[in-house]
């Protein structure tokens, strides 16, 4: 059989059966399929934060590897299960949005309607597509079967808009913060690339990020760089502008949540 790397990403958490009974279905089909466990603390029904998740890990897979998205608040209805293929990943989620930004960063050859019932585990829960449609359908894949397998190619899957920051006509970058980590880094949506596409220079400018009722004008290339208990800037290891705060939480500190507005005047 083929060893190609199934992963994770779900809502489920870890204190129920779920992720268990999850990886159970894929290795019933493969029992030689190796899972990973990217996160499964994703807030529930939050297809931002999970697609947030799968855009900072997909890329550092090898090459073939089964991405799977089950943050599903629509669990049971008419709603699709799709499969993306690409040059280098498949992904298999619910059609509802969460794979949006892949269509932009891949090469995407195909996205199918994964409607091949006899792939599915059986009787299908309408309350667990994870476990009797998803993860099935991902051994099955993790074994070498082609994509065309399971369903026909559709081109009117589901497709969300992201918070995406911008450029304002006022001289600064407008974004907000989409994650909070658990050592309390607030991450924005300002990427490395669109401060350079502003004009933002860090070694002979002075940018200045202003959030709730704080204005910061350190920035660094890692955490140590700032003072204990003082806020600085920098660009974390997926290139998002974060706001951090060394042997400290900036979340807390700051008073910021996640969506809170920032302006970057670079």
């Amino acid at each position: 059989m083929a060893k190609r790397i199934v992963t994770l990403i779900t809502d489920f958490g870890h204190d129920d059966h779920y992720v268990g009974a999850l990886k159970g279905a894929i290795l019933s089909v493969n029992p030689e399929a190796t899972i990973v466990d990217i996160c499964h603390n994703v807030p529930a029904q939050d297809l931002v934060a999970a697609a947030y998740v799968l855009r900072c890990s997909y890329q550092y897979f090898p090459s073939q590897t089964i991405h799977v998205v089950v943050v599903d608040p629509t669990v049971g209805s008419s709603r699709r299960i799709i499969l993306t293929s690409g040059d280098h990943y498949y992904f298999l989620a619910p059609d509802n949005g969460v794979l949006s930004p892949m269509f932009a960063l891949e090469e995407v050859s195909s996205v199918r309607e994964v409607d091949a019932e006899h792939y599915y585990r059986k009787p299908v829960a309408a309350t667990f597509h994870g476990r009797d449609i998803m993860a099935p359908v991902a051994g099955w894949l993790s074994r070498g079967l082609d994509v065309s397998n399971f369903g026909e190619p559709i081109d009117d899957y589901v497709q969300l808009v992201f918070p995406m920051a911008r450029v304002d006509a006022g001289g600064f970058i407008a974004g907000r913060v989409i994650h909070v980590d658990s050592f309390g880094n607030c991450v924005t949506n300002i990427t490395r690339e669109l401060f350079a596409e502003a004009g933002g220079d860090v070694e002979n400018g002075h940018p200045i990020l202003r959030v709730a009722s704080s204005a910061i004008d350190v920035f660094g290339s890692h955490y140590s760089q700032g003072k204990e208990g003082s806020p600085l800037l920098l660009f974390g290891s997926s290139d998002f502008l974060e706001i951090a705060m060394y042997r400290g939480r900036a979340n807390q500190a700051l008073g910021i949540e996640r969506g809170a507005d920032v302006q970057l005047w670079i």
